[in-house]
C-alpha cells in the first residue's frame, strides 16, 4: 500500500536579469543561446544536463519517441521506441546546440546547478528539489515556465515521478501503518508538506490553489508529463546516457542511438532467462 506524497517533473528556469521572459519555442532557445553564450568566460544561454532523463523530452517532441508499448497501462518491454525516427530527429536538434558549442560538450549537473546559481547562464532545465536553492542565489531574479515547444507547435513531456509514503509488506502493524500514511497525506498535511518542502502534492485543490508565481512552471509542465515506466525492465533503459555521451563527442546520431537500443534490448532479454 502507498500514499502519494508529491509529484516530481523537471521544468525550465530562468534569470529575468538576463531575458525579460523565458523563449517559447527550441528555436528561440537557440537563437537566445546565440546571444548570451561565451563559453570561455562560462557563461551560456541556455545548459540542459547531457542525460536520458531531461533529453526524453527531445526524443518524444519530434515524432514520440517512447520507452516501452504500452496497452491498457501495461508495459511491453520488448517493445522499445527509443530508436524511432523521431529519436533520431530530437536528438540531432539537441546535438545542434554542441556543435554550434552552445552547450558543453561534458557537464554535470553540479557544475550546471553553480553556474545558474552565479547568475551566469539564461536558463536551465530542472526540478523543484532546486527549488529553494535557485531562489536563494538569485531571489526575485529566479522565474519558471513549462518546456519550450519542439516541433513546432509540440509541448515536449517531461518524467513524472511520484514521490510516496509504503507500507512495508514485513510490518506487523499494516492496518496502522496505512492510517499513518493516510493521515500524512490529508488535505492538511499535504499543504504542510508543500509549505516546508516546495514539492507539489497530487490534490487538485493544492495545486488549483498555488498563487506564487515561481511555480507557474512547475504546475503548467506537469499535465505534459510522461509517467516514469516503474518496471524491472526499465534499469538498462538507463544506458541511453551511453548514447548521448557518444552524440557529445562526435558520434553520428542514427548509430549512436540504434547500437545502444540494441544493447538494451539484448541486456532486457537476458533479464527474462530462467537459472
Amino acid at each position: 500500500m502507498g500514499a502519494p506524497v508529491a509529484i516530481e517533473t523537471y521544468f525550465a528556469y530562468y534569470n529575468k536579469s538576463l531575458m525579460d521572459s523565458a523563449p517559447e519555442t527550441i528555436d528561440d532557445v537557440f537563437t537566445m543561446s546565440q546571444e548570451l553564450t561565451d563559453a570561455s568566460q562560462d557563461q551560456y544561454g541556455f545548459l540542459v544536463s547531457p542525460e536520458f532523463y531531461y533529453l526524453y523530452s527531445f526524443m518524444n517532441a519530434y515524432g514520440g519517441g517512447y520507452v516501452f508499448g504500452e496497452t491498457d497501462g501495461v508495459y511491453d518491454p520488448t517493445d522499445i521506441g527509443l530508436d524511432n525516427e523521431g529519436s533520431i530527429e530530437g536528438l540531432k536538434k539537441y546535438k545542434e546546440f554542441i556543435d554550434a558549442g552552445l552547450l558543453p560538450k561534458t557537464l554535470t549537473v553540479d557544475v550546471l546547478d553553480g553556474l545558474f546559481k552565479e547568475g551566469k547562464v539564461g536558463m536551465v532545465i530542472s526540478g523543484p528539489w532546486n527549488m529553494p536553492i535557485y531562489k536563494e542565489a538569485l531571489g526575485d531574479d529566479l522565474a519558471t515556465a513549462p518546456l519550450p515547444m519542439m516541433n513546432g507547435e509540440v509541448a515536449p513531456p517531461s518524467f513524472v515521478g511520484v514521490k510516496s509514503w509504503l507500507v512495508s509488506y514485513y510490518s506487523e502493524n499494516q492496518e496502522w501503518a496505512a492510517d499513518l500514511a493516510k493521515f500524512m497525506t490529508n488535505n492538511e498535511n499535504s499543504q504542510l508538506y508543500f509549505d516546508v518542502t516546495g514539492e507539489l502534492p497530487p490534490r487538485p485543490e493544492i495545486l488549483d490553489a498555488v498563487e506564487d508565481s515561481i511555480y507557474a512552471g512547475y504546475t503548467e509542465q506537469v499535465p505534459n508529463g510522461t509517467l516514469m515506466p516503474n518496471i524491472p525492465e526499465m534499469s538498462p533503459v538507463w544506458d541511453m546516457d551511453v548514447a548521448i555521451e557518444l552524440i557529445n563527442n562526435g558520434s553520428d546520431v542514427e548509430s549512436a542511438v540504434k547500437d545502444t537500443v540494441q544493447s538494451i534490448k539484448d541486456n532486457i532479454a537476458t533479464m527474462g532467462t530462467s537459472e
